[in-house]
């Protein structure tokens, strides 16, 4: 529920939102997740009432993509997350995610700058 507000402006926007699956088998999820880390083109991770730790295991597995069969390279990396929600961003930074941060107004407005940025 915490994303649905961002899920309905990136697909006005005219995009497709892959989700990961939490149902079913955990090899299952995984075959799923890496199949949306091959299909992606943007991929923005939100952090909600998630650990920073989940947050980094994410980032990591979108550094991987290109070994689980990426055919080109992802365009734009986004952590979207409530203000200060990193505290360490340095890793991040170093990989060239864009922080998205604020409450759901503040953090709307700025994914839309994102997906304007991303699509010119």
């Amino acid at each position: 529920n915490d994303v649905k507000p961002y899920v309905d402006l990136i697909e006005k926007s005219g995009f497709h939102v892959l989700i990961p699956t939490f149902n079913g088998e955990l090899l299952d999820q995984r075959i799923k997740h890496m199949e949306n880390l091959r299909a992606l083109d943007a991929a923005i991770i939100y952090k909600g009432k998630t650990s920073e730790q989940w947050v980094r295991m994410k980032a990591l597995d979108i550094m991987k993509a290109p070994g689980f069969g990426r055919k080109k390279p992802i365009v734009a990396k986004a952590i979207l997350a409530p203000i200060d929600g990193i505290n360490n961003r340095e890793p991040f930074d170093s990989q060239n995610f864009r922080f998205i941060e604020g409450d759901t107004t503040r953090s709307v407005e700025s994914l839309k700058l994102f997906l304007l940025e991303f699509t010119t």
